[in-house]
């Protein structure tokens, strides 16, 4: 399938972001996320902890922290927030937890390049192999099954609703990955932000390349859903498309803030940088 560019963000409508809260700091803050329930989370690399609050930055809960069960924490998908998903770089695992904290289930990544669902089983390969891959994104598709960014293979990894690895996604072939650093996962398309392309990369949950969404201006730190709308985070900005890859608004930030992750929820936008959460909302 041909890539499709999207209408030049010129086309847009741009809005500026003028008033901010901090609601919390961080030691080095990885990626933001929200539930169902509109509580937010926050992975925090410096401490090894997954942070939970509310909107208002009260702070609900704390997973991890030294000595904890992570040795790399580089993401979570929290799904409704009955059930988180956190990925475990350098443990090379992607683990469950309940709502009350507890471990329910870790899956073992295998490095990319390395997987083949018709020639042998995961486990067999790690065993093999002693080595595993390095998840660095998860999330959950809203049918259940988990997609993870495996970074030494440069591609992302399918699991089924039975935990079956299935499949490898972006790996060969047109719609190959570079770079994927991020990625979310909505009812019928994959969305994976490449780095190394400059470019959000769709496919669909079989893995077939659907189409690219062209960035523009570079610097892309994350993705996220929001309903029918697929943001991109930059350093200085984001952008709001479609799900079809039709840009429909440019929000800016202040100057120097240096974005790693941002929310959108409804009029009030979550801006996380390496070090502090800012709550703020978009001008009329």
């Amino acid at each position: 399938m041909l890539a499709l560019a999207p209408p030049s963000l010129a086309q847009e409508r741009t809005k500026v972001l003028t008033e901010y809260e901090e609601l919390a700091s961080f030691e080095e803050a990885r990626s933001l996320a929200i539930d169902a329930l509109d509580r937010v989370y926050v992975v925090d690399q410096g401490t090894q902890e997954v942070v939970q609050m509310d909107l208002e930055g009260q702070e609900l809960a704390r997973l991890g922290g030294p000595g904890g069960p992570f040795e790399e924490l580089c993401d979570i998908d929290p799904g409704v927030g009955l059930t988180w998903l956190v990925a475990d770089g350098d443990g090379g695992k992607v683990h469950r937890f309940s709502q009350s904290l507890l471990l329910t289930e870790s899956v073992t990544v295998p490095r990319a390049q390395e997987f083949d669902a018709e020639a042998f089983s995961t486990q067999r390969s790690i065993e093999e192999t002693g080595e595993h891959g390095r998840p660095v994104a998860v999330a959950q598709s809203p049918n259940g099954d988990i997609f993870a960014i495996e970074a030494d293979g440069g591609a992302v990894l399918k699991w089924d609703t039975s935990r079956r690895l299935e499949r490898t996604i972006g790996a060969l072939g047109p719609g190959a990955l570079s770079w994927p650093a991020a990625l979310a996962a909505g009812a019928k398309w994959l969305f994976v932000l490449d780095k190394g392309a400059d470019a959000v990369m769709v496919y669909d949950h079989f893995g077939g390349y659907v189409r690219t969404i062209a960035q523009q201006g570079g610097l892309a730190q994350s993705l996220t859903m929001e309903g029918d709308r697929l943001w991109v985070v930059y350093t200085s900005h984001l952008v709001a498309y479609n799900l079809q890859g039709r840009p429909l608004v440019r929000i800016n930030v202040r100057p120097n803030l240096n974005l790693v992750d941002a929310r959108a929820i409804g009029d009030t936008i979550l801006l996380l940088t390496a070090t502090q959460l800012f709550r703020t909302r978009i001008n009329p």
